[in-house]
């Protein structure tokens, strides 16, 4: 819990959007800098390819979207 606050975000999770909204989001996937979840049964497959298997942001990413259910 401790490197929470200092690691800062490490993906976005989306709740919802509209039509006009995923076309926005297609359009600036390329731009993102942060990992775009928005099927939980794909967040760990997708944490992994975006940060790398077993990098520092790979593993508080998954300590992050794993935290409530520790």
């Amino acid at each position: 819990m401790a490197d929470f606050p200092e690691a800062g975000p490490r993906y976005l999770r989306l709740l919802g959007a509209s039509p006009r909204g995923h076309a926005f989001l297609g359009a600036t996937r390329k731009g993102r800098t942060l990992p775009l979840l928005s099927n939980f049964s794909r967040a760990y497959p997708s944490l992994k390819r975006f940060y790398g298997s077993g990098s520092r942001s790979h593993m508080l990413a998954e300590r992050t979207l794993r935290w409530p259910m520790m």
